[in-house]
């Protein structure tokens, strides 16, 4: 889409400009769309990999027709874009307008719409997000689409609303008691939160999932992205900007932050810390089947250091102690390499590197150490080293270390003290609000899309329009100071009572604009228009 957009601003005859709009097609026309297709759902994938060799990856296990990759998913389960959400929209509505590479107008029905009993379409997560990026791109007050079959119309722009009054509804009678939330701390949406962990949060009425990931963080992004869809959730959006200088948010250099969470009222000490190779130390290697898709390898007499922040201040209760596991791979010819582990340097134990083996993959096989220690984690910073010594001088490569909670119970749930601001900001968030901000003040954004030829012959395939002369009913260009007639489901009747008006009549606020050869939009006349039929 921004690819799209960026061709429909360089609009002007020059060879720079010229070649920006040539260039922005070639990159659109070049996507395969039904390439990621599953020809059962009509759904698209949410990935395909090529095939890798020594590669067995347990996320795609459904080949392509040519046997050179894989799709997202196992066979009778793919992994698709499966419910509604605004990014399956833009994926559709995209793949409709291709000409190089064109998909069925069915796939825009295959997602599934699943409706509450106010009529809201939700996303399965509920993220704010999931209803704010279409009406980024498209001004959804005049998208008036062709109904699946077996459903009514969805009125996208009000769907969002709606959406969006719903996480504002559940924020402000907030049931789960977090305190953050309230009449301007509504945001429920994707973000990290204050245990560094990425959550695609979403306000349960929002959500077609029963128990949607939700832990108390607010988004500046899911509110100010509400500014576009009407004045009262704009004047919400505004409010939620002077709040945020009010809280002491504002940064005099770095603006806003991510995300916010007013008090922390359960914080979670994990009951594993996974810590991925890093590029501090050794030789990096790619590797398809190691957990981070990286290891370090190290020969004899090196070592390599992890570095860990534990939460919670000193007074909390934690776990009693971790034990360390090491993943790792060794290709093993001859002595075995020995493993010592050591926490903020003092010794945790050590192992043998066994040969992992290779079944034709090599140094792509890897396997747990087993469980070493245990030691005691105190609240801060804190360090594990991986040294090796001896084997057979081809070293072991170290994909990663685990520290596992002695307990029992797999987490601890604490108290820790707020406010807490995130300002790691996402990419993924901050452009949704500019968008949004700039279709407020200008409608800039919808304007460039609304005259993409790609984008228009996308709508166009879901609610056609035929142009044709009034005088021959020839389809095709009509010729200037002629008049046109123009039929199609999509339409706007202008009135709710057109079906009870007489004819001929003239509809009160119906209006049209034509492009000419030029590509020129203009307003012309519109002297009759007639009411909708139930059977057509």
């Amino acid at each position: 889409m921004g690819v799209l957009t960026v061709q429909s601003y360089f609009n002007r005859q020059q060879p720079e400009e010229t070649q920006i709009y040539s260039l922005a097609q070639s990159v659109y026309d070049s996507v395969e769309w039904g390439f990621l297709l599953d020809p059962s759902s009509r759904q698209f994938y949410l990935s395909w990999k090529p095939n890798e060799p020594r590669d067995e990856t347990p996320a795609y296990n459904i080949p392509d027709a040519a046997r050179q990759g894989s799709y997202s998913g196992v066979p009778g389960r793919p992994a698709t874009l499966d419910y509604y959400t605004d990014e399956a929209f833009l994926v559709t509505l995209l793949a409709l307008g291709s000409v190089s590479n064109p998909v069925p107008a069915e796939v825009h029905c295959a997602w599934k719409r699943a409706r509450d009993s106010a009529g809201l379409v939700r996303s399965y997560p509920g993220a704010l997000f999931t209803y704010q990026f279409l009406h980024a791109f498209l001004d959804t007050r005049s998208l008036n689409l062709r109904p699946c079959p077996d459903e009514a119309p969805v009125d996208w722009y009000e769907n969002s609303r709606k959406a969006v009054q719903a996480a504002i509804n559940y924020a402000e009678s907030n049931p789960s008691g977090w305190r953050t939330y309230g009449r301007d701390a509504w945001g429920i949406s994707a973000a990290e939160g204050p245990d560094d962990q990425y959550r695609a949060n979403g306000a349960p009425p929002a959500a077609v999932n029963p128990s949607p990931e939700e832990d108390g963080t607010v988004t500046y992004y899911g509110m100010l992205s509400a500014v576009t869809l009407g004045d009262d959730l704009r004047a919400r959006a505004v409010r939620a900007l002077r709040v945020a200088r009010q809280r002491g948010h504002w940064h005099p250099r770095f603006g806003l932050p991510d995300a916010f969470h007013d008090e922390v009222s359960e914080l979670v000490i994990p009951g594993r810390i996974l810590l991925q190779a890093e590029s501090a130390g050794g030789k990096v290697i790619d590797r398809s089947e190691a957990l981070g898709l990286k290891t370090v390898q190290l020969d004899a007499g090196q070592s390599h250091t992890l570095n860990f922040q534990f939460p919670g201040p000193p007074k909390l209760p934690l776990p009693s102690g971790y034990r360390v596991n090491v993943r790792y791979s060794n290709d093993n010819f001859g002595p075995l390499e020995t493993v010592e582990v050591r926490v903020d340097g003092a010794r945790v134990g050590q192992l043998a590197a066994q040969d992992t083996g290779d079944g034709g993959r090599g140094w792509n096989i890897f396997e747990w150490s087993g469980l070493l220690g245990p030691v005691t984690l105190s609240p801060g910073r804190h360090t594990v080293t991986v040294i090796v010594s001896g084997g057979d001088g081809f070293g072991v490569e170290i994909d990663a270390v685990s520290l596992e909670a002695v307990d029992p119970v797999q987490r601890s749930v604490v108290r820790a003290e707020g406010p807490w601001l995130q300002r790691a900001l996402f990419a993924i968030d901050q452009g949704p609000i500019l968008l949004h901000l700039e279709n407020a003040r200008s409608g800039l954004i919808w304007h460039l899309l609304s005259r993409n030829e790609n984008i228009q012959r996308a709508l166009q395939r879901l609610a056609p329009i035929t142009t044709v002369s009034a005088a021959g009913f020839a389809p095709g260009p009509v010729a200037p100071e002629s008049i046109a007639s123009v039929f199609g489901p999509a339409l706007a009747t202008g009135t709710q009572a057109a079906d009870r008006l007489p004819l001929p009549l003239v509809l009160a606020g119906a209006s049209a604009r034509v492009r000419d050869s030029t590509g020129t939009i203009r307003p012309t006349a519109l002297f009759f228009v007639s009411p909708p039929r139930s059977t057509s």
